[in-house]
C-alpha cells in the first residue's frame, strides 16, 4: 500500500509570524520543544479543526535512486471531516516535448544520474487509496488489485491521523511530538512565507514507511506545496507536489462524483483483507457479517467473499433515506450479524431508497 504524508496547518496570511518567545516560559510547550515549532503545531492543530471539506490536485514523483529512474503520476486528493480521505493517481503521458524541458533544467530541478543526464522518466500506474472510516483501501488498477485494512473501532473517527495520512487532517501537537521527532528548518517571515519542517517517525509502524519527511508549507495558505518522503533504504524517495487546493467547497464532492467517493466497488478486482484482530478473521468469517450502513455493491461483494452467491443475496426497497448519502445503503438485514453461515440459505438487505421513489 502507497504511503503518502502531507500537512494542511491553516496558518494565518496576515499578522501571524513565529515568535521566538518561549513557549515553556508561558507555559504554552512541553518541556525540549522549540517554542517556534511548538506554535506551528498548536496553529496546525486549531486551524485545521476548520477542514471539513479539502480537494486538489497533485503530482507524485517517485525516485529510485539506484537505478536512477524517476516515475510521474498526477492525480486528485479528496478529504472530508472527520476521517475520510481520497487519493487517486493516474498514469501520464511521457513525451518528447516533456523529455526536451527535462534535458535542459539542471540538477537543482531534475535528478541527475552518475553520467550527468536526467534519470530515466516513466509513467506511474493508476492507483487509488481510500479511507473510508472502517477500513483503509489501497487499489492498483493495472493489476486490479486491492489490499483492505480494517480498522478496528477505537481508531474509526480519528482513523486518518493515525493512518498514512496523519500530518493532513490535523493530527493534535501532544500526539505529533509523541509520534515524530520534528524541526523546524526554516521559519516563514513576510519575505518568504514558505515554512519548511523535517519529520523522523519514532514509531515502529511509521518506521517501516518512511525514514525521514520534508515538508513545505506555504503560510498564505497554511496548505503543503511540497512533501518529500525518503524510504527506510535509503535508495527511493516520493515527492508530493499539491496545488489547486479547495478549503470547505460548497458540495462538490457529490457533484464530481455522483455517488460517495469514499465508497467504491471491488468488483472485479482481486482483494487481499488484512485484519488487525489476526487470530479471530477466521471465526468471524464463518458469521454473517454486520452489513447495516454499507453501500449495497460492498454488502453484497462481502457476502460473496465469504462464500455466498449472488442468488442467495435478496435485494429489496426499504424506508425512503432521511439523508440523500444513505440512499442504496443497508438499512435492515435478516439474518442478523454474527449468525452463523453454515445455517444460511438466503440473505435479505432491505436498502434506504429515494424520498419520493
Amino acid at each position: 500500500m502507497r504511503r503518502f504524508v502531507a500537512v494542511a496547518v491553516m496558518l494565518s496570511a496576515v499578522g501571524i509570524g513565529l515568535s521566538k518567545t518561549s513557549a515553556r516560559a508561558t507555559g504554552e510547550g512541553p518541556e525540549g520543544v522549540d517554542s517556534a515549532l511548538w506554535q506551528v503545531l498548536k496553529l496546525w492543530e486549531a486551524r485545521s479543526a476548520g477542514i471539513e471539506r479539502l480537494r486538489g490536485q497533485v503530482v507524485r514523483r517517485s525516485y529510485d535512486l539506484k537505478f536512477e529512474v524517476e516515475t510521474i503520476g498526477e492525480g486528485t486528493l479528496y478529504f472530508e471531516a472527520p476521517d475520510k480521505g481520497r487519493l487517486d493517481i493516474q498514469p501520464v503521458e511521457i513525451t518528447e516535448a516533456m523529455q526536451e524541458r527535462r534535458r535542459r533544467l539542471g540538477p537543482s530541478r531534475v535528478k541527475h544520474g552518475a553520467d550527468g543526464k536526467p534519470f530515466r522518466l516513466q509513467s506511474s500506474s493508476g492507483e487509488r487509496w481510500i479511507c473510508d472510516g472502517e477500513r483503509l483501501i489501497s487499489t492498483n488498477e493495472e493489476s486490479r488489485s486491492a489490499e483492505v485494512v480494517s480498522l478496528p473501532e477505537d481508531l474509526r473517527g480519528r482513523s486518518i491521523m493515525n493512518g498514512p495520512l496523519p500530518f493532513l487532517f490535523g493530527l493534535p501537537a501532544e500526539e505529533a511530538i509523541r509520534r515524530f521527532e520534528l524541526k523546524l528548518i526554516a521559519a516563514p517571515t513576510r519575505q518568504n512565507p514558505i515554512a519548511r519542517i523535517q519529520a523522523f517517525p519514532r514509531r515502529a509502524d511509521d518506521q517501516r514507511n518512511w525514514k525521514s519527511g520534508t515538508i513545505l508549507l506555504d503560510t498564505r495558505t497554511g496548505l503543503p506545496t511540497h512533501v518529500r518522503l525518503l524510504h527506510p533504504s535509503g535508495n527511493k524517495e516520493e515527492v508530493y507536489s499539491f496545488h489547486d487546493l479547495k478549503v470547505n467547497a460548497a458540495s462538490f464532492i457529490p457533484r464530481i462524483f455522483g455517488r460517495n467517493p469514499f465508497r467504491i466497488s471491488l468488483r472485479g478486482y482481486s482483494v487481499n483483507i488484512h485484519d488487525p484482530a489476526g487470530e479471530k478473521t477466521a471465526a468471524r468469517e464463518q458469521t454473517v457479517p454486520d452489513l447495516i450502513g454499507m453501500f449495497h455493491t460492498d454488502a453484497v461483494e462481502l457476502l460473496q467473499q465469504r462464500g455466498l452467491t449472488k442468488k442467495q443475496i435478496g435485494l429489496h426497497r426499504g424506508d425512503p433515506a432521511r439523508r440523500p448519502e444513505d440512499v442504496f445503503r443497508v438499512q435492515e438485514q435478516d439474518p442478523p450479524a454474527g449468525a452463523p453461515l453454515k445455517t444460511v440459505d438466503r440473505i435479505t438487505l432491505r436498502l434506504w431508497t429515494k424520498a419520493g421513489g
